[in-house]
């Protein structure tokens, strides 16, 4: 039996040819030709004849069963459908590759892995100068900006590392210190139980440790004349009381 077209019922005419109402590449059952185009999925066609979601590309989700616009969730950084549809991170979580992380530990994560410029120190007991002539008031206590930040009665030090673990005891920072008593100090030391520390040291007898396992880290130390506080990887870790 022919319909409208002169081709067989299920098929359509295209192209002067009749082609099955089956085929994602001429529109399924559509009265037009024109092939479907899913995002991020490979294309079907439903029992209604409609251009539907066949399988979604690695990483994407039919989240709202809707096939006319494909696979519109992306899995990876979704927080309401991380990693599969349905799946909701917690309110202090981020979807990164398709898992809920710590927020604050999945954007320092994030930062480190964007970072090109700063210093970089590749060589065990190098230096790096950041300090010219003239440069502070005082011509003698200075620090380049991309390391230090001033604020109100301090300073504050974010310094990111890339530790391969063989080195285990060191200075990363040591700022030494001014009039002011402003300070800093980043050091790694073995300790008794084997666990690798980092020691953060300030104003006096201002300090916190911490232990930290071999990778990229982001140490983020905040110090007055009188108190010091210490983040790691965008975790606040502990604050110490002192003065110099």
């Amino acid at each position: 039996m022919a319909g409208p077209s002169g081709c067989a019922v299920g098929t359509k005419s295209c192209a002067g040819a009749c082609v099955d109402t089956t085929a994602p590449a001429t529109g399924c059952g559509a009265a037009s030709c024109t092939p479907c185009d899913l995002a991020h999925a490979s294309a079907a066609c439903d029992v209604a004849g409609a251009c539907s979601v066949g399988h979604c590309a690695s990483g994407w989700g039919d989240c709202d069963g809707k096939g006319s616009n494909g696979c519109e969730v992306d899995l990876t950084t979704s927080t309401a459908h991380c990693g599969a549809c349905g799946v909701a991170c917690g309110t202090t979580e981020a979807c990164i590759g398709g898992q809920c992380q710590d927020a604050a530990q999945a954007a320092t994560a994030a930062w480190l892995g964007k970072q090109q410029g700063g210093f970089c120190l590749t060589e065990p007991g190098s230096l790096v100068n950041v300090c010219t002539e003239g440069s502070d008031a005082d011509g003698w206590f200075c620090i380049d900006d991309n390391w230090m930040h001033v604020y109100a009665g301090g300073i504050a030090v974010d310094v990111g590392i890339d530790w391969d673990g063989k080195d285990t005891q060191g200075n990363l920072l040591d700022m030494g210190g001014d009039c002011g008593l402003h300070r800093a100090t980043l050091r790694l030391t073995p300790s008794d139980g084997g666990a690798v520390q980092l020691t953060a040291s300030g104003p006096g007898a201002a300090t916190v440790t911490a232990s930290i396992a071999p990778g990229r880290h982001l140490f983020s130390w905040r110090v007055t004349a009188s108190a010091s506080a210490l983040w790691v990887d965008g975790v606040k870790v502990g604050v110490s009381v002192g003065s110099g």
